[in-house]
């Protein structure tokens, strides 16, 4: 399982991520800092933050690098109703995450990304389970985009890659 962090503000939130402890022992719970968060961001594979999305967006904005590094970051309400799965949806797995969370807490999963929307493989995902190398992620949501719009890719591979 990931090294996950739970941050929350409120009373409630704390007895959420204590009980998100019960399904992840090894959470870290921490009374959410703003000045702490970078430090979570590079030591933490995800990050559960219990409060609203907007405090959230502010916090990690100027932390986001790049879709390959940034851990994966999941939102709950403190009643524990809904689970967003808000950064890192695929490579950081935080749309895995919030499936599991959502699971776990019997609330409902928000996920937002095109590909599982319509119940189709990220690109970037299949390449990683299959060992390829995308030589230009700049060109990925682009192509992203036409997979969603056709539902498919016409995929070309070397001679005896195997794939």
């Amino acid at each position: 399982m990931k090294k996950i962090t739970v941050l929350y503000i409120t009373d409630a939130g704390h007895k959420l991520a204590e009980r998100l402890q019960s399904w992840s022992p090894d959470a870290e719970i921490v009374k959410y800092a703003p000045a702490g968060v970078e430090d979570l961001w590079n030591r933490s594979e995800a990050l559960v933050f219990i409060m609203a999305s907007g405090i959230v967006v502010r916090t990690i904005a100027p932390l986001l690098k790049d879709k390959r590094t940034d851990p994966a970051v999941v939102v709950l309400d403190e009643a524990g109703k809904y689970a967003i799965s808000l950064a890192g949806g695929h490579l950081g797995g935080a749309n895995d995450l919030t499936r599991e969370i959502a699971a776990f807490l019997g609330s409902e999963a928000i996920i937002t990304t095109a590909s599982d929307v319509n119940a189709l493989p990220s690109i970037d995902l299949w390449a990683r389970d299959h060992d390829l190398v995308i030589e230009d992620w700049g060109l990925l949501p682009q192509i992203g985009t036409r997979f969603v719009n056709n539902g498919a890719l016409l995929v070309y591979e070397e001679q005896g890659s195997g794939v």
